[in-house]
């Protein structure tokens, strides 16, 4: 069995001042076993704590992972969220903040082949200020699952991200702006299991910076069967207890 594959990408930057941001009507592809990734970070003006959450079409969606880091009249905010077997018909996604916020970074893609129950396994995040790399460690991932990360940071400098250990699979940023966000993504599809260690280097120190990863299991990975998974008319054999006399 393969690794879930990515499909159907779609991204945007925001830099208006807004408490949302909305990639209009996404389609996600069709397929087995779907799982759609919303890869979301935001920048609020001032150094106090805000949550995100997004949704797909109205539904909510569930957060995997997220990293945090603030410094002086800022805070950052990157999350990976999911949603099992979306709709097949196009429907925004809308990622909304607690507070007003300076800018939205936001990614999307649909995984075909992923696993539809509880299928996160390893995360990590990582995050600082006056530094120009993100280091991300994934223990105890899976063969043949999939990685999702990204990072974030403002956009001063007009900044440009390289990996290490993954793929990049999206950049945005704009010109050199204090007040505006930057961000990219990467990849990797495992080949064996272990650890897994992926860095995020940007081109320039940031003042702050923001990565998280999710490792996104596939279809075939063994899963453990809880009563909520088992059907009502499943016929369930318990071992038979085998009882030896002994002589004398």
């Amino acid at each position: 069995m393969a690794a879930p594959t990515r499909n159907n990408q779609a991204n945007s930057r925001f830099t208006t001042n807004a408490t949302s941001a909305t990639l209009a009507s996404y389609t996600p592809t069709s397929g087995s076993n779907r799982i759609l990734v919303v890869r979301a970070a935001a920048m609020y003006g001032v150094q106090s704590s805000f949550t995100l959450s997004a949704t797909f079409g109205g539904v909510s969606m569930t957060e995997a992972v997220t990293a945090v880091q603030d410094w002086t009249d800022r805070y950052l905010r990157v999350s990976i969220f999911y949603l099992i077997n979306p709709s097949g018909s196009a429907g925004d996604i809308v990622v909304t903040a607690s507070q007003t916020m300076n800018g939205f970074v936001v990614d999307a893609v649909t995984l075909l082949g992923a696993a539809q129950s509880s299928p996160v396994g390893a995360t990590d995040t990582d995050s600082g200020t006056s530094t120009d790399t993100s280091s991300l460690s994934l223990a105890g991932c899976a063969s043949e699952s999939l990685i999702l990360a990204a990072v974030a940071s403002n956009c001063a400098l007009a900044p440009t991200w390289s990996w290490s250990g993954a793929t990049e699979d999206y950049e945005l940023t704009g010109t050199a702006s204090t007040a505006e966000m930057a961000g990219s993504g990467a990849y990797y599809a495992t080949s064996s299991s272990g650890t897994v260690n992926i860095t995020a280097t940007r081109s320039a120190s940031a003042l702050g910076l923001a990565a998280a990863a999710v490792e996104f299991k596939n279809s075939a990975t063994p899963q453990t069967l809880t009563g909520a998974h088992i059907s009502s008319t499943a016929t369930v054999y318990a071992p038979t207890k085998i009882t030896k006399k002994l002589a004398g």
